[in-house]
């Protein structure tokens, strides 16, 4: 079922694609034409008509619907859905009706299109940039990773913990407090140094003793442990950061207090998968950067049931 107004003058991004999809399932489709000046009791407005259609979506019969038929918003859609009670369609109509926090990742994903593994490198190289990336920029990160690429050659954590806090500032220096982060990398480092730096003994352990264990090292947080368990040690945690909690504020309208809270969200909502969560947070992060920024380009963004892009209007 897919709900349309003759307010809207245009169809929003990816609708077509879910046609596509309810052709392809062989779902019937409902439409129905609202009409804003015509109210019913509960203040929803009435359905003027409703048809059924099932078969070739680029049917002239289809191009001539679409023509006069214009998807209001999916805010306008759950809303008529919830109040009416007319969405009783499966996972097709769920996914139009209202963006939900399981419906995020494919909308993200069908925006950005597919990421992979979105943090570069080994996972030796992951475990010391997850520490410079620490309040800097991705670039600043590079250029500090050349610096030590260049330096140790190979086995870079063995190397960095044979060097003295004072060498390894000099070296990531581009990466900006870098005596700060020279001290929390070899305090990370002697932490590894208990494992003989082996990824794969410290694999062996439960996800939550890994992470007590990251997060009882001196200046390692939340977000950096969980970055290196999931991107290095490749193991399912759920990383949690500013963009995150940026997105889940202005689309969803969720607001949580703690990291955990968002953390345990995203795994009791989506199945607790390596590469799921490491290509869903890159999307998160490729959409602030590109759209949802500290001044979001609402005008330009796809996502039509945005909380905050329609609370402005």
């Amino acid at each position: 079922m897919l709900i349309f107004s003759n307010k809207a003058t245009s169809l929003p991004y990816g609708l077509q694609k879910k046609l596509e999809i309810a052709h392809a399932l062989g779902t019937t489709i409902k439409l129905v034409l609202l009409d804003e000046l015509a109210e019913s009791e509960k203040g929803i407005p009435r359905r003027v008509t409703e048809e059924n259609y099932k078969g070739n979506i680029s049917s002239e019969k289809w191009r001539f619907t679409l023509r006069f038929l214009f998807f209001a918003t999916e805010e306008m859609c759950y809303n008529c859905c919830l109040e009416d009670n007319m969405c009783n369609h499966p996972d097709i109509t769920r996914r139009v009706c209202g963006m939900k926090l399981e419906n995020l990742y494919e909308i993200l994903r069908e925006i950005h299109g597919p990421q992979g593994k979105w943090w570069p490198g080994t996972p030796e190289e992951i475990i010391v940039s997850a520490v410079l990336t620490q309040n800097t920029n991705w670039k600043n990160v590079e250029k500090a990773l050349e610096n030590i690429k260049e330096y140790c050659k190979k086995d870079i954590l063995h190397c960095l913990a044979k060097m003295s806090t004072e060498e390894i500032s000099f070296l990531i220096k581009p990466a900006g407090f870098f005596n700060v982060k020279a001290q929390r990398l070899k305090n990370l480092l002697t932490w590894l140094k208990s494992y003989n730096f082996d990824l794969e003994k410290i694999k062996t352990k439960s996800i939550e003793e890994i992470r007590d264990e990251l997060l009882s090292v001196k200046g390692i947080g939340k977000e950096t442990a969980d970055s290196i368990i999931l991107y290095a040690l490749e193991l399912p945690v759920f990383v949690v950061d500013a963009y995150t909690k940026r997105l889940l504020d202005r689309l969803l309208g969720i607001k949580l207090k703690e990291y955990d809270e968002y953390r345990l969200l995203f795994e009791k909502t989506y199945p607790r998968d390596v590469a799921l969560y490491q290509e869903f947070h890159g999307l998160i992060v490729e959409h602030a950067k590109a759209l949802c920024r500290t001044n979001p380009l609402c005008a330009t963004c796809p996502v039509e049931s945005c909380k905050y892009k329609n609370t402005k209007k």
